[in-house]
């Protein structure tokens, strides 16, 4: 955890102040849009955005904007995944972040449901609602918590800077993409960098001093209180998520599939049916790490009787995980034609 000392209290109370603004900033701008609507820093934008556009233009912003597209990030993601070897908590938490975003995301737009500027001056085909932006959201929560990520690990600290630097341009120009291409107002674009970047310092501060959590041995089992039991359990699900690679896998499966479902518009039954099918699918795996465990404890040797026990334990998640993916298509193979459609 972090320690308390006078440089640490400076930066909280930085950070606190940050974040004050940035949701103070979040509130009177959805305050506005509830009560007035179109806003007139709306109206000047588009005009300006209309008086902007080329046919070059409009073809690298539409190269730009796809860059904010949950499925393009999604990707990205698992990209990730496969080369970050040395940081898997890093790893988990950049799943976690896209998840948890996501779903901010659809609960944003879902509680407002803004409607979009006028489809005559769009130059590209967008559904659902407008506030906040959602690639916005995205953008600057995926890409922001990749510059946390690069601050990391042990490279040149030029190769940082100039990362930093590229991501916050790409950013920016991600989030005007979608007030030049006509499918959001410029409230949409600051509602969204508003809420989501106070949320990336929460998320980010949390993930900064909680990964040692794992390493703790000073805790006991015996007599613990109610509240002790749930850090246990939290405790174990992020070991478990961290040392198992097939664990990582699922639980970033799983943040794919909200993300997938966010793109892709499923119902409120299909989120029901595929959240309870993550999660089970993740508890069984877990419970397959414990037998795994506590057969490695009993004997290392070859025993008939063990080999089946981590065999049967082993199908039992297959059975499940082969069920998931087959409802996952049934569910997302008919609606792929939104894919590229948010």
């Amino acid at each position: 955890m972090l320690k308390l000392n006078k440089k640490n209290i400076t930066i909280l109370i930085i950070l606190f102040l940050i974040m004050l603004i940035l949701s103070a900033g979040f509130v009177c701008l959805a305050i506005c849009v509830r009560k007035y609507g179109v806003l007139s820093i709306d109206e000047t934008f588009i005009n300006l955005s209309l008086n902007m556009r080329r046919g070059w233009l409009n073809v690298i912003f539409e190269v730009i904007t796809n860059l904010g597209n949950p499925i393009v990030i999604a990707i990205l993601s698992i990209i990730i995944l496969f080369f970050s070897k040395s940081k898997k908590h890093l790893s988990f938490a950049l799943f976690l972040n896209l998840g948890i975003t996501a779903l901010l995301m659809l609960v944003l737009k879902f509680f407002f449901k803004r409607i979009r500027p006028n489809s005559d001056l769009s130059l590209i085909n967008e559904t659902g609602y407008s506030f906040p932006s959602g690639h916005t959201m995205l953008a600057i929560a995926f890409y922001g918590f990749l510059i946390y990520f690069i601050w990391q690990l042990a490279i040149k600290r030029r190769f940082k800077i100039f990362s930093t630097i590229s991501f916050v341009l790409l950013i920016i120009l991600i989030s005007y993409s979608r007030v030049y291409l006509g499918v959001h107002y410029i409230s949409d674009v600051l509602g969204a960098i508003f809420i989501s970047s106070t949320y990336l310092i929460i998320f980010v501060y949390v993930v900064n001093n909680n990964h040692k959590i794992v390493t703790e041995d000073k805790l006991t089992y015996k007599n613990h209180t109610f509240l002790q039991g749930f850090k246990y359990a939290f405790r174990g699900i992020y070991c478990s998520i961290i040392e198992e690679n097939n664990l990582l896998v699922q639980f970033s499966a799983s943040m794919l599939v909200i993300v997938f479902g966010v793109a892709l518009r499923i119902s409120f039954v299909e989120w029901c049916i595929c959240l309870i099918l993550c999660f089970l699918v993740m508890a069984l795996e877990m419970v397959n790490t414990a037998i795994e465990n506590i057969c490695d404890r009993i004997t290392k040797e070859e025993d008939n009787a063990i080999r089946k026990i981590k065999d049967i334990s082993a199908g039992a998640v297959l059975t499940l995980s082969i069920c998931s993916v087959i409802v996952a298509m049934i569910i997302f193979i008919p609606k792929m034609p939104f894919l590229f459609s948010w």
